[in-house]
């Protein structure tokens, strides 16, 4: 006897004229436990095919490590249907009608049709849909839309200064040990609007200038607009397409750092023109990189070898295993009885999601997270025709004041490890590095940069080949620490850029800062004279 037959057979209290005082209602039953039975939960997805196309086999593969380590509470977790609205908000509409009245819990939706009126039909019905969270429907007032990464909506969360994604604003400013000064260039339209108020909000008067250009963008009126300002950080936020065109002539042209928000996309560097275009600039990624191969991108390449997945995996099939990872942690999270109200309840009372692996999403807790982002993001740059992560931010949710305020205290403690010299001052260097190759307070990073325009020190000289970073605003040196179990510091990834690439390893053991045999090479590209080795945390 199923669950629902159970309840409906139950007998119950009658009243002097042998009318029953609580008459069930099945089709209320039948509601709270829609999808659910003695054996299975019933997901679904709907997806834009054109856009997010495989995002299914992200779904799978979370499913399949779910279910060979015995489901949830024995339940098994299973895909009913699949479907493509091709980008089509009546289609999805329809779609969604339709998934509301058959035998489905839940939803992992990625589609570009997302719209209010979609989303409203699923939070009517109490069904509960995951995805990424930078539709209305996933934020405030509404409570059944979930986003790995929280409520990702600029317009939602530029009503709220608190609720502000902070993690450019942070990752950029331990990029340069100081918040940067940046231009924000962006379009016309709403979603551009919505940006240039955020920065707004967000940068204050470190945004030195804002423009929004129409349909004519053309790199060339971007410069015109920028180059006598002398920002830090030209902040991009456009269509891929647009931002491709682009890229290519702002990074040659503007002297600081081109940073966009759309070129992450895996696979897409194996183009070489396209690798061409982007080759130098820099990408803020919300999904985590599989580029970083740390903890999250080993469980997502496990499961995806289980199911025969392809071994680099679209950024779709990252939505959608890191939505059906919260999924799944809701659901274990609840005592009890699973059922549509011990889902709201758990939902309500809140739930912290906070994967245990490293260089996952952010955590979260989940009676919050329809009020603004998780906090977290990358930073990567395009070097030698590959993602290369520079830095990964895994914090708990900041308000921006509160941020700002951390920031600047850690400003003032770590200057002191930022040391310019010269050809004359190497030996501070190395001391420096020997002093702090094991540090016991909370120091971050320190960075190691040249005092000297580079472009007069002779490319043959010693000097040059030992320490030359190719332009001051990129770290000579950096060294990212991390607690071992002795409650010390030590380095758990070092980068140095160096002329001759490899040989760079025997210098940084110069400095007797001895690298474990097991730590893994992430980047050896003489050309583009980078090196970089990393531990497994």
């Amino acid at each position: 006897m199923t669950v629902i037959e159970e309840l409906v057979n139950e007998p119950v209290q009658s009243n002097s004229n042998g009318q029953p005082d609580n008459e069930f209602d099945t089709k209320e039953i039948e509601r709270n436990y829609r999808g659910i039975n003695d054996e299975t939960i019933k997901i679904a997805v709907v997806k834009s095919g054109n856009v997010f196309q495989d995002v299914e086999i992200g779904v799978k593969a979370r499913i399949f490590r779910l279910n060979e380590n015995g489901g949830i509470n024995s339940r098994k977790l299973e895909i009913v249907e699949v479907i493509d609205d091709s980008g089509s908000e009546e289609t999805l509409k329809s779609a969604v009608e339709e998934i509301v009245d058959q035998d489905i819990f839940a939803l992992i939706l990625l589609s570009t049709a997302t719209s209010p009126a979609v989303t409203d039909i699923l939070a009517e019905n109490n069904l509960p849909f995951f995805g990424w969270g930078f539709t209305e429907g996933f934020c405030e007032p509404n409570k059944w839309g979930f986003g790995f990464n929280g409520c990702m909506n600029l317009a939602t969360s530029a009503a709220n200064n608190e609720n502000l994604d902070t993690s450019s604003l942070r990752l950029l400013s331990i990029f340069y040990g100081r918040v940067p000064q940046v231009i924000s260039i962006t379009t016309s339209d709403s979603a551009g609007t919505a940006v240039t108020v955020q920065n707004e909000t967000l940068w204050g008067d470190n945004l030195i200038k804002s423009v929004q250009f129409d349909d004519d963008i053309s790199a060339a009126a971007i410069l015109e607009e920028v180059n006598s300002l002398g920002a830090d950080v030209l902040l991009v936020s456009m269509g891929l397409e647009t931002t491709v065109d682009i890229k290519r002539e702002l990074i040659d042209n503007f002297s600081g750092m081109v940073v966009d928000d759309v070129t992450y996309l895996p696979g897409i560097l194996q183009d070489f023109e396209m690798a061409a275009k982007l080759e130098g600039g820099y990408v803020f990624s919300q999904v985590p990189p599989q580029e970083e191969y740390r903890g999250a991108t080993t469980e997502i390449m496990t499961g995806l070898s289980q199911i025969d997945g392809p071994q680099i995996y679209s950024q779709a099939i990252s939505v959608g295993y890191w939505s059906t990872d919260l999924l799944v942690a809701i659901l274990n999270s609840i005592e009890g009885e699973i059922n549509v109200k011990s889902f709201s309840k758990a939902n309500i009372e809140g739930y912290l999601y906070n994967p245990e692996f490293s260089g996952g999403p952010c955590p979260i807790q989940t009676a919050l997270a329809h009020q603004g982002s998780s906090g977290g993001a990358a930073l990567l740059q395009v070097r030698g025709g590959v993602f290369v992560q520079w830095s990964i931010s895994i914090v708990h949710k900041l308000s921006v004041a509160t941020f700002l305020f951390l920031n600047m205290m850690m400003i003032m403690r770590t200057q002191f490890r930022t040391l310019k010299f010269s050809p004359t001052t190497v030996g501070p260097v190395v001391e420096l590095m020997n002093r702090y190759r094991y540090t016991s307070d909370s120091i971050f990073w320190f960075n190691i940069e040249p005092d000297v325009d580079e472009r007069s020190i002779h490319t043959g000289s010693i000097f040059w080949k030992a320490f030359s970073s190719r332009g001051p605003r990129i770290p000579q040196f950096t060294w990212t620490s991390a607690t071992d179990r002795k409650g010390n510091y030590q380095p758990s990834e070092i980068g140095l850029t160096h002329p001759t690439g490899i040989a760079v390893l025997e210098r940084i053991k110069g400095f007797q800062i001895n690298i474990p045999d097991e730590w893994r090479l992430i980047q050896d590209h003489p050309k583009q004279e980078s090196f970089s080795v990393a531990g497994d945390l």
